[in-house]
């Protein structure tokens, strides 16, 4: 079954009507196009309303109907890093941040590197520093790869958050090796948190409800970031891009660009 992809509304408006039974293309849409809507904003939340009072139902209950049925679907998302290759994801996949691991590997790149004395030190009580509750143990994703790219940059211009952050002002060492790359992932969305997947059905009816009104269609970048707290094996890798131009939300918006 095809992926939801966000940033390309005719791989889901149709499944999403689907999935609930056609009511939207046949009740809602017609009505919705009456609606005066001309100033509203993109991301108003009175959207899925509109569309919940054009099919006679209730918002909450239109949301979690799609709730429940996206699951058994699966959703593009894109992880932001920067690989010296990509071998590894090709052979297994996305693995969680595993943060004594990481140094390991980091202390025997940097013992190639001149004039690390500086650096190496840092490794020491890097965990301590930097505190790896929020990252170990999880693989983060964007649902909108313009959005990742646009900003949240410093994880294609450095890689690892946990690194960068440990690092600090030295990060700039993390910037010799690897290319900055997005892997994309079609991801199953029964393994999502029950509240991201309310959010997820929400944000696509929003965008239905808008599309339909405006009769334009296409989505804007989105901030929509979520995690899973699991290896992500190599079936799940679609793709692999590699951005040219990067800013970076760490100095200023500094704009990167790569061959």
């Amino acid at each position: 079954m095809p992926a939801i992809v966000w940033k390309d509304p005719s791989s889901w408006m149709d499944m999403i009507d689907a999935a609930l039974d056609g009511r939207l293309a046949c009740a809602a849409e017609p009505r919705i196009k009456l609606a005066d809507t001309k100033d509203w904003y993109l991301d108003d939340s009175e959207w899925v309303d509109l569309l919940a009072h054009c099919l006679d139902e209730d918002a909450d209950d239109l949301v979690d109907e799609l709730t429940e049925r996206l699951i058994g679907q699966t959703l593009r998302a894109y992880h932001g890093c920067r690989p010296a290759n990509l071998d590894s994801y090709r052979k297994h996949g996305i693995r969680m941040l595993d943060c004594t691991a990481i140094i390991v590997l980091t202390r025997e790149w940097l013992e190639t590197v001149p004039n690390n004395e500086g650096l190496l030190p840092l490794l020491s009580d890097m965990t301590e520093r930097v505190g790896p509750a929020t990252r170990e143990g999880h693989v983060y994703f964007g649902l909108d790869d313009r959005f990742l790219v646009e900003h949240c940059g410093h994880y294609l211009i450095y890689g690892s958050e946990f690194l960068t952050a440990g690092f600090g002002r030295q990060r700039q060492v993390l910037t010799t090796r690897g290319r900055p790359t997005v892997i994309e992932v079609d991801v199953p969305i029964g393994l999502m948190k029950l509240n991201l997947r309310r959010e997820l059905a929400s944000l696509l009816l929003r965008d239905w409800a808008r599309i339909a009104a405006w009769g334009e269609v296409r989505t804007f970048p989105e901030n929509f970031g979520f995690s899973l707290r699991q290896d992500v094996p190599p079936s799940w890798i679609v793709g692999f891009t590699h951005p040219l131009r990067v800013p970076d939300p760490l100095e200023r918006r500094r704009v990167w660009t790569f061959d």
